[in-house]
């Protein structure tokens, strides 16, 4: 007959609950189904109290834990929900030790069962990501090591440990996905490895290099390229790191609109006359279209803000961000030595730029960094006082997050002229 603790290891947290609890108690169940069914009905806070009650009563147990964490999480409260389910492990590891040296005590815990434990462990490392917490990381990480058996889920656990600049751990979880890729990786898969590979292994070289150095990286458009770029290899920090978003980091601006807003402090540039919905159509696929915020007189386009809250009400949510991010510029222009990174397609006359910043920043020490990505033949690289052309014709075909080859040795190009210029002029 199968023992009673063996018959507990393979049920549920609420099929075990009854048979584990004492008969003068509410049965574990009893709060596991009630906070459950206020929480498909959207009452957080009385889902929240109905498993506090539970924990008062089956503090012992683990899984009162998780679940109030989930309550917490659905609720928006990222930090208490990894604090609980940080409980929870804690927990678990302890009763788990209890059971192996007191087997006779077996039956007064709950058990979370190796896939819980590992699922628990997971939850953890992305809230931590969430909530810039890094002091779960490492043991959480441990845990998941052990029961890793897919690249794809390497591969996504090193995307979320970069944005916390975890350079050694993501590197750990590249060279995992590298020893499974040689058994079962498709194509994708096998790109994304070797891009990463890469980059991750150059940007913890850059951070390196260039800890010492005092300079901020403010992105003067057309698009998101100098921002991506500068992050992806680590010329830049992230925004765990405590790196601001500012104005043409993220949008679409022409030359002549960014000279413009500089030179008038973004006068009309957040007036919702003329601000409108806009579609666009993907040159490269005229099936993919979306919908974000174009404004008419400076012909730019708030690309990345897409969803229907920012053009609702007038764009008031669209403005308070915008206003948040000229802020950041201009607090970032006033506080550090700047190196300006520029994308253009084409080579542009920069001198009416730098005198409007010499005009307006009349202290700043700043380098203007021009990347010309078109085929059109320049000089590779031209150094005219203030100002760096660097020529890096972009490979055909290239998209934005494509990760063939050719992305790997048009981003490195550009990471080595920013890198070089950082140690020539900061």
């Amino acid at each position: 007959m199968m023992s009673q603790a063996k018959q507990l290891e393979s049920k549920s947290f609420s099929d075990v609950s009854e048979t584990l609890e004492p008969q003068n108690k509410q049965p574990y169940s009893y709060f596991f189904e009630r906070g459950k069914e206020l929480l498909a009905k959207g009452l957080i806070a009385e889902s929240l109290d109905v498993y506090k009650e539970a924990i008062e009563y089956h503090h012992d147990y683990p899984f009162s834990y998780f679940v109030l964490g989930n309550a917490y999480e659905k609720g928006g409260d990222r930090l208490q929900g990894l604090e609980s389910y940080r409980k929870a492990l804690e927990i678990n590891s302890i009763n788990h030790n209890l059971r192996l040296k007191q087997p006779s005590k077996k039956s007064r815990y709950s058990i979370l069962n190796e896939r819980q434990f590992y699922s628990l462990s997971n939850t953890i490392v992305n809230l931590s990501i969430a909530c810039n917490q890094t002091q779960d990381l490492s043991a959480s990480l441990a845990q998941i090591s052990n029961h890793i058996n897919d690249v794809a889920f390497c591969l996504t656990t090193t995307r979320k440990l970069l944005k916390l600049e975890k350079y050694d751990e993501a590197i750990a979880f590249l060279t995992k996905a590298q020893e499974l890729s040689k058994f079962d990786a498709d194509f994708s898969q096998q790109q994304e490895l070797e891009y990463l590979w890469v980059s991750v292994n150059q940007a913890k070289q850059n951070q390196v290099l260039l800890q010492d150095r005092d300079y901020k990286i403010i992105s003067l458009g057309y698009d998101c390229l100098p921002r991506t770029v500068a992050t992806l290899w680590g010329l830049k920090p992230r925004k765990s790191a405590g790196e601001l978003t500012c104005p043409f980091d993220l949008a679409l601006h022409p030359y002549e609109s960014i000279v413009e807003a500089l030179n008038t402090d973004f006068y009309n540039y957040l007036n919702p006359d003329f601000l409108i919905s806009f579609q666009v159509v993907k040159a490269y696929d005229e099936n993919e279209k979306f919908t974000c915020v174009k404004n008419t007189r400076y012909n730019c386009l708030f690309s990345h803000e897409r969803a229907e809250q920012f053009r609702i009400n007038n764009f008031a949510k669209l403005i308070a961000l915008y206003r948040r991010r000229i802020h950041n510029f201009y607090r970032y222009i006033n506080s550090s030595p700047v190196l300006f990174l520029i994308h253009s397609r084409k080579n542009i006359n920069l001198d009416p730029l730098i005198q409007i910043l010499l005009h307006k920043f009349p202290n700043l020490k700043f380098k203007v960094m021009l990347l010309v990505s078109g085929t059109k033949a320049i000089s590779p690289k031209i150094n005219d006082g203030l100002a760096m052309t660097y020529n890096i014709p972009c490979p055909s075909n290239y998209r934005w997050p494509t990760t063939s080859a050719r992305r790997i040795t048009y981003e490195k190009t550009i990471s080595e002229a920013i890198k070089e210029t950082i140690i020539n002029n900061f």
